[in-house]
C-alpha cells in the first residue's frame, strides 16, 4: 500500500516474540520494481490490497437506539469471551468533542488592547473595517477540501481556534456596532472588550467552560459576525452546535437540539437564506476529532450523513473487497491523535446489507463479527496483528480506520528480491518475520481476556470460559509491511490481517467450528474443506500458513519468477471442476479400491517442486532445508483423526525461534543443495462432502490415480 506507519513498534522484535524489543538486523534488499515508497503517490499504487481487507468496528447501536445526552461518550460493558453480540466497546456521540477539549484546553482570553477602542471613531471606521475584512479572508483561507474527490470542506479545529482571538472578535463586535445599536444592543468600549474575551472563553457556574468560537467563525462567514453579542446573550455556544433545522410553517429556521420548538429571540430578523446559509455552514466547522481507544478497546463513533470526515486527502476505492471498499486517507493534524503513518490511514468502508433480515438489522453477521475480534487486539495488542484505530458510522456506511501499510506480503514478492540468500542477515529476517506472524497468530489460537479472577470460582469459570479463535484466511495478500522509511536498511515489518472470516469460541466449543457458510481463498484452503463430517479448526490457519512458507522459501531464494514457477506447476486442471485450480492438495483414485473410496493427497507437483527446486536449490542451506522438512512433514499434513494431525500454532512458532536462534549462532551461512529424487506423497482415504463426492463419483476415471502409500480410515 503506501508509506508505512510509523510507531513506536517500528524497532520491531528480531524474533516473532512480542516481548523481545531488540532491533530488526538490517536487510539487504537488491531493488524495489517502481519503488515501494513512491507507490503513495498514485492513484491505485497496489491492486492487491487485501491489506486492510479484514478491519472492523465495535458494536453497532442499531437504528432506535437512544444516544445517550448528558455525555459525550458511553461505554457499553460486556464479556470479552463471547461472541458479537457482547463487545467491550466505547462509542461517542459527541463526534470526539470531549477528547479534542481535553488534549485542546480553552486557554486563557489575551487582555484587550484598546484597539476597538480607538476604531470607534468615524475616522478610524475604515481601517477597522478593513481588518474585520482581512480576518475573513484568513477564515476563507483556513477551508480545507481533500483533494482526488468530492469531499465537502471544513475548517480544522486548532487553525480556527488560533484565528480567533479577543482582538480579533473585538475589532468584528465593533465594526458592527451600529447595527447593534439598530437591535436595541448598546455597547460601551468596555462592553465589547468583556464581550470578545467571553466569546472566546466563558466561566459558567459549576466550573464549565464554553466557547463561542466555531459559532462566531459561522457568523462571520455569513457576513453577521457583530450578531455574536446576541448569541452570547442567549448562551448559544459551541456545544450547542449543530442547531437543528425545523419547519415552521413554509420556512426553515434554526433551533437547539434539545428545544426544537422554542423560538430563539436572537435569529428572529433572520429571512429563510440566511437559516440556509447557517444550516450549510456549520457543519464544516463540526468536522469530528478521531481518538485512539485503550488497549483492546477503540473508539466507535456516531456521525450523522451531514458530518464531514476531516480528510486532506483521499483516494477513494483503492481495492474493491468482498465486504466492502479501502481508500486511503490522510486525516488533518488537529483532528486525530494517532500516532501511525504521519497522518495516512486506510479507510474500510463495508457495503450495507441489501435484504436485512429484520427491521433495523442493516449490518451482516460477517460485519460485526470482524468488529469483534479487531476489537480484541487494538491498541497493538501485537506487533504482528493489525490494530484498529477507531470505528466510525456515518450517515448509513460503517467503517473502519486502521494504519496504511507499505504494501501487502503478494506486492512485496512481486517488486522486489534478495540477491544474496546465503546473507546471514537475510535469512534472519525472513525467519524473524514468519516467526512474529505465527507468535501473532498463535495469540488468536490462544487468545485470553486480562481479567483477574476476584476468587476461586471465577477464576475456573474463566478457565472454562477462554476464547480461541482461528484467523480462516492466511494467504500473502493478508500480510501486510509495515516499513521504517527513515531507515534505508529496514525491510519492514509483516502483520497479520483481514479478520473478516475468522471465528472466536470457546474452550468447550474450540474444535466445532462447521464448514456451513464457510468461504476462504482456495489457493490456500485445507482438504478438510472437502471432506464429510470434518469441522473446520485451527489445524485450517496451519495449513494455509505452511502454503504461505513454501512460496516465502520459493521468492528469498529466486524471487518472485520461482514463485511464479511453483503457482504454473501446481496450477492443474482438475477432473472435478474443469478447469485448472491453483491449491496444494488433490483427490485420487487407487487402482483397485471401490468407486466409493477416494484419497486425498499433496499434489505430486507441490511434492516434486519442494524436493526438485527448493531443496535442490544451488542457494539453499541447511535451516532452509529443515523449514522445508518442518513445512512437509507438520503442517501440509491431510489429517487422519487419531493418527495424524498437523502441528499446532505454538510448536509452529517454536520451531521457527529454533531455526532463528540457530541461524543468529552460525559464523556464516553455507549452500548444502540437495540432490533431486523422485517420490510419490502420501494419500489419506477421505469421505467427501455430497457436493464433492457426486462430482468425484461421476468424473472417478479422471482422477488421477495413486500408486504410492495409503492410509486408510
Amino acid at each position: 500500500m503506501a508509506q508505512a506507519a510509523q510507531s513506536p513498534e517500528q524497532n520491531q522484535p528480531h524474533k516473532g516474540s512480542p516481548e523481545s524489543s531488540e532491533p530488526l538486523p538490517a536487510i539487504e534488499i537488491d531493488v524495489f520494481v517502481g519503488e515501494l515508497g513512491n507507490a503513495r503517490e498514485t492513484a491505485n499504487p497496489v491492486p492487491h490490497l487485501a491489506a486492510i481487507r479484514g478491519e472492523g468496528i465495535p458494536v453497532i447501536l442499531h437504528e432506535g437506539a437512544e444516544a445517550p445526552q448528558d455525555t459525550g461518550s458511553h461505554r457499553r460493558g460486556s464479556d470479552a469471551g463471547t461472541e458479537v453480540s457482547r463487545i467491550t466497546s466505547v462509542t461517542i456521540w459527541d463526534r470526539g468533542e470531549s477528547q479534542y477539549r481535553a488534549e485542546n484546553p480553552l486557554g486563557f482570553p489575551e487582555p484587550a488592547n484598546g484597539d476597538s477602542q480607538s476604531a470607534t471613531a468615524g475616522s478610524a471606521h475604515e481601517s477597522l473595517a478593513a481588518s474585520v475584512k482581512d480576518l475573513v479572508k484568513r477564515l476563507v483561507k483556513l477551508e480545507t477540501r481533500p483533494c482526488r474527490c468530492n469531499g465537502t470542506a471544513f475548517y480544522p479545529r486548532r487553525e480556527l481556534e488560533a484565528l480567533i482571538t479577543p482582538k480579533e472578535v473585538a475589532q468584528v463586535i465593533a465594526e458592527g456596532r451600529r447595527r447593534l445599536e439598530e437591535a436595541n444592543k448598546r455597547l460601551a468600549d468596555d462592553e465589547i472588550h468583556e464581550y470578545a474575551a467571553r466569546v472566546c472563553r466563558e466561566a459558567l457556574p459549576g466550573g464549565t467552560e464554553v466557547s463561542y468560537k466555531r459559532m462566531f467563525a459561522i457568523l462571520l462567514l455569513n457576513r453577521r459576525g457583530w450578531e455574536i453579542v446576541l448569541f452570547v446573550d442567549g448562551l448559544i455556544c459551541d456545544a450547542e452546535l449543530p442547531l437543528k433545522a425545523v419547519k415552521v410553517g413554509d420556512e426553515l429556521k434554526m433551533r437547539r437540539q434539545s428545544e426544537p420548538e422554542t423560538d430563539l429571540p436572537c435569529l428572529r430578523n433572520w429571512d429563510e437564506l440566511e437559516h440556509r446559509d447557517f444550516e450549510e455552514k456549520q457543519w464544516r466547522m463540526l468536522a469530528p476529532f478521531l481518538a485512539k481507544g485503550d488497549r483492546r478497546s477503540a473508539w466507535f463513533y456516531q456521525l450523522s450523513d451531514q458530518d464531514v470526515l476531516p480528510w486532506t486527502r483521499k483516494e477513494s476505492s483503492v481495492r474493491e473487497g468482498g465486504y466492502g471498499s479501502i481508500s486511503k486517507v490522510e486525516i488533518h493534524p488537529s483532528h486525530h491523535n494517532f500516532e501511525r503513518g504521519n497522518g495516512v490511514f486506510a479507510i474500510k468502508e463495508f457495503k450495507p446489507v441489501k435484504s436485512p433480515p429484520t427491521p433495523g438489522a442493516d449490518l451482516s453477521k460477517d460485519f460485526e463479527r470482524e468488529i469483534e475480534i479487531l476489537m480484541r487486539f487494538s491498541g497493538d495488542v501485537h506487533p504482528h496483528l493489525i490494530s484498529l484505530q477507531a470505528a466510525y458510522r456515518h450517515g448509513d456506511t460503517y467503517c473502519v480506520i486502521l494504519p496504511w501499510a507499505e504494501c501487502d506480503l503478494k506486492h512485496l514478492w512481486k517488486n522486489s528480491s534478495l540477491q544474496k540468500p546465503l546473507r546471514k542477515l537475510n535469512l534472519l529476517w525472513m525467519l524473524g518475520q514468519c516467526a512474529g506472524i505465527a507468535s501473532g497468530l498463535q495469540n488468536i489460537h490462544r487468545y485470553q481476556t486480562t481479567e483477574t479472577a476476584t476468587d476461586e470460582k471465577a477464576d475456573a469459570s474463566r478457565r472454562n470460559n477462554r476464547i480461541f479463535g482461528r484467523h480462516g484466511d492466511i494467504k500473502p495478500e493478508n500480510i501486510l509491511l509495515f516499513r521504517d522509511r527513515t531507515n534505508s536498511q529496514d525491510l519492514g515489518r509483516l502483520v497479520l490481517s483481514d479478520f473478516g472470516l475468522s471465528r472466536f469460541h470457546s474452550e468447550i466449543t474450540k474444535t466445532y467450528f462447521t464448514k456451513k457458510d464457510i468461504l476462504t481463498t482456495i489457493t490456500y484452503r485445507p482438504p478438510e474443506c472437502d471432506m464429510d463430517g470434518r469441522n473446520v479448526s485451527r489445524s485450517f490457519d496451519i495449513w494455509s500458513l505452511g502454503c504461505v512458507l513454501l512460496e516465502f522459501v520459493a521468492w528469498y531464494l529466486g524471487g518472485w519468477n520461482l514463485v511464479q514457477a511453483f503457482v504454473e506447476r501446481r496450477k492443474l486442471k482438475s477432473p472435478l471442476y474443469g478447469w485448472p485450480v491453483d491449491d496444494f492438495f488433490e483427490i485420487v483414485r487407487q487402482e483397485k479400491s471401490s468407486r466409493e473410496t477416494v484419497y486425498v493427497r499433496v499434489k505430486r507437483e507441490v511434492h516434486d517442486f519442494i524436493n526438485n527446486e527448493l531443496h535442490a536449490h544451488p542457494c539453499c542451506s541447511e535451516p532452509v532445508h529443515e523449514l522445508l522438512d518442518f513445512v512437509v512433514n507438520r503442517m501440509l499434513v491431510v489429517e487422519l483423526p487419531g493418527y495424524r494431525i498437523r502441528a499446532d500454532c505454538g510448536e509452529v512458532h517454536m520451531k521457527l525461534e529454533e531455526l532463528y536462534e540457530t541461524v543468529s549462532r552460525l559464523t556464516k551461512l553455507e549452500a548444502t543443495p540437495r540432490s533431486k529424487v523422485e517420490s510419490i506423497p502420501e494419500a489419506v482415504e477421505m469421505p467427501l462432502d455430497s457436493h464433492v463426492r457426486q462430482m468425484a463419483q461421476s468424473r472417478y476415471m479422471e482422477l488421477r490415480e495413486h500408486t504410492g502409500r495409503t492410509l486408510s480410515l
